[in-house]
């Protein structure tokens, strides 16, 4: 077994297991919790000058966002060891391997209806980030029992917080939002998914 997936065993939801421990096994790569990044979830690193790949994981994610998390970064390890450098990071291949490891993920009957409906559906068209996927982002945040609120649970007109700095919903834009900043007028697209602090 990985030692260091062996750390991260009982942080995935348990019928996982087996799975991924496959998915690892007989690879030189480290499997490690972080602190929690505000830009990702995870990350994977390719190996260099000798030191094995490491995959890092937020360790504020719950079992659920864990086990897509590390699932979308195994599909980073296995097309670098395919194709190195050849393949861009959120390619054609690693769409296609991160596609049919959720497909798999997706079989274990065990599993919540939800989570098995929402991956196979982002499946079909698998992105960079789960948070881009909206159905995926609820779904995971509904089972890992997140209380987050989201800028798509806004009114045009409302004003919110994002790292301190005060904004404004202005109109929705697919899976994005019109927004503006109050203090300076500076207008940016925001993602439906983002997570907001209300104002007092």
């Amino acid at each position: 077994m990985n030692t260091s997936l062996a750390a991260l065993i009982n942080r995935l939801p348990e019928e996982t297991a087996p799975l991924f421990l496959r998915w690892i096994s007989g690879r030189r790569v480290t499997v490690r919790l972080v602190k929690a990044r505000a830009t990702k979830r995870g990350d994977f690193t390719p190996p260099h000058k000798g030191r094995q790949s490491v995959i890092t994981l937020n360790k504020d994610l719950g079992s659920y966002s864990l086990a897509v998390t590390l699932t979308h970064e195994i599909a980073h390890l296995y097309v670098w060891e395919r194709h190195k450098r050849l393949a861009k990071p959120h390619g054609v291949q690693w769409k296609q391997c991160f596609a049919l490891m959720l497909t798999e993920l997706a079989q274990i009957e065990s599993l919540p209806i939800s989570f098995r409906k929402a991956i196979k559906l982002h499946a079909k068209r698998p992105k960079a980030s789960s948070i881009r996927d909206l159905n995926l982002y609820r779904t995971l945040c509904a089972l890992d029992g997140a209380k987050e609120l989201w800028l798509e649970s806004l009114n045009d007109g409302d004003e919110f917080l994002i790292n301190g700095r005060r904004f404004r919903r202005e109109r929705r834009r697919r899976t994005r939002c019109l927004c503006v900043e109050v203090a300076t007028g500076q207008q940016y697209l925001v993602s439906l998914a983002a997570s907001v602090s209300p104002i007092d």
